[in-house]
């Protein structure tokens, strides 16, 4: 019995792990008077949630719809500016918010801006080649709002975040997302990173006065 409580209890908290204050709320509020579980014994069989369950995980969709991410908050680094969280290894932690594009609209803004050219984030989704376009700022559907994922730097050493490219339901439309998922507990104020999958030799000796590529 004790089991299916804990199972129960875990359904409240699909992508997230709970705080042990937000277990023992939940427990209050079902008053039981037998086979209470500890909060402890949640908190161990807590997991992540699965494929299918992130894409239909309201919380998710109405962080992606909102672009309001809890936990997240733009802070300085060593004066560079950077995300401050807590976030356990499995979480979502937001998306790369943007207007989904070809990869050949992309390149060509690449091309036009020149040095200037960044927020761009190019993947391949069900053999289509496809980039996020994060540049133009602010987007329209989010006027004012900062979003949080072009703002996380560059790490091929150190990333903590990777991202994941699903299909979420936003609105009347099934839209092409890049969640960015911990990759191992994060504590507050650690700087989120991720790794571009670049590094100088990417550019054929173009980039060779990039070292933070290489970071």
């Amino acid at each position: 019995m004790t089991e299916c409580i804990v199972s129960f209890l875990s359904a409240y908290f699909t992508y997230r792990k709970p705080s042990g204050r937000k277990i023992e709320r939940l427990i209050s509020k079902e008053a039981w008077t037998s086979n209470c579980p500890k909060v402890q014994d949640i908190l161990d069989m807590w997991t992540p949630a699965l494929k299918y369950v992130i894409e239909s995980d309201k919380n998710i969709l109405n962080s992606c719809s909102r672009q309001k991410w809890k936990g997240l908050a733009i802070k300085s680094f060593d004066g560079q500016k950077g995300e401050g969280a807590h976030f356990t290894e499995g979480d979502i932690v937001c998306d790369y918010h943007g207007k989904v594009i070809t990869q050949a609209e992309g390149e060509m803004m690449m091309k036009d801006q020149g040095d200037q050219a960044g927020y761009l984030f190019f993947f391949n989704a069900s053999g289509e080649a496809l980039c996020i376009d994060a540049q133009t700022w602010p987007c329209p559907c989010h006027a004012g709002v900062e979003t949080f994922g072009r703002k996380i730097k560059h790490s091929s050493k150190h990333p903590n975040i990777k991202p994941r490219c699903v299909v979420l339901r936003l609105g009347d439309e099934d839209v092409h997302t890049i969640l960015f998922k911990a990759t191992r507990d994060i504590n507050v104020d650690t700087e989120l990173k991720f790794n571009y999958g670049v590094n100088r030799r990417s550019f054929r000796g173009e980039a060779l006065d990039h070292d933070w590529l290489d970071e």
